[in-house]
């Protein structure tokens, strides 16, 4: 009797929820807004009055690279699940404090809600999100289930890149608020979704997605 295909075997009821978790925390660093801060950070100091466009491109590469350096050590002790929750509340926060810069053309604020908008993510979502996803899957279907997940995350990519542009023309200074809905609800998923992995086995791991549904509040916060 033939195996059964590996990208069937992600979407059969053994392991549905693993690669559903998998493909909404890919989505989520995407829709988190961050890669409209990337690709359009001139154009959302610009519009927050600050003149150089060098300024922004700096405090995005140093606000990006610094905090990523240290994430491994902070999520050891923390735990990933921890710091991903504690990223989108941080995102979140920053993101509106973001949105109040622009409406009051504040350079200053917009500076530093953007710098903290950064740095939640280079801690969070930005770095774990690529250690968490492939651990949820089995050995035998950990290739393809990250394949699936880096596919999903680059059409994630995509659409914010060519989309935020629209948004924001369409918004105005309300052009991150479509991300801050995203970080609300995709916080809140993974609050109520997603159990600590980091200290836990690949069968441990898999074990958690099979208990009965009653006892999966208990190994979600542990």
């Amino acid at each position: 009797m033939q195996a059964a295909s590996p990208w069937r075997a992600l979407f059969s009821a053994p392991y549905r929820r693993q690669t559903a978790l998998a493909i909404a925390l890919s989505l989520a660093q995407q829709l988190s807004g961050s890669n409209a801060v990337f690709l359009y950070s001139s154009s959302i100091f610009r519009g927050a009055g600050v003149e150089d466009d060098r300024v922004g491109t700096l405090l995005v590469c140093l606000c990006s690279l610094l905090p990523t350096l240290v994430s491994g050590v902070v999520a050891a002790r923390f735990g990933n699940r921890k710091m991903l929750l504690a990223g989108h509340a941080g995102m979140l926060v920053c993101a509106l404090g973001m949105t109040l810069a622009l409406s009051v053309a504040s350079s200053g604020l917009s500076i530093g809600f953007t710098a903290l908008y950064i740095t939640s993510y280079a801690l969070s979502l930005g770095p774990l999100v690529f250690v968490v996803v492939p651990t949820l899957f089995p050995d035998a279907l950990r290739a393809t289930g990250t394949a699936l997940c880096l596919a999903v995350n680059w059409a994630g990519t995509l659409l914010v890149g060519t989309s935020y542009p629209f948004v924001a023309a369409a918004l105005g200074d309300l052009g991150f608020l479509p991300f801050m809905a995203s970080l609300a609800v995709s916080g809140a998923f993974f609050a109520v979704s997603l159990p600590e992995t980091a200290t836990l086995s690949s069968t441990e791991i898999q074990a958690l997605f099979h208990v009965p549904r009653e006892r999966r509040g208990s190994a979600t916060v542990a």
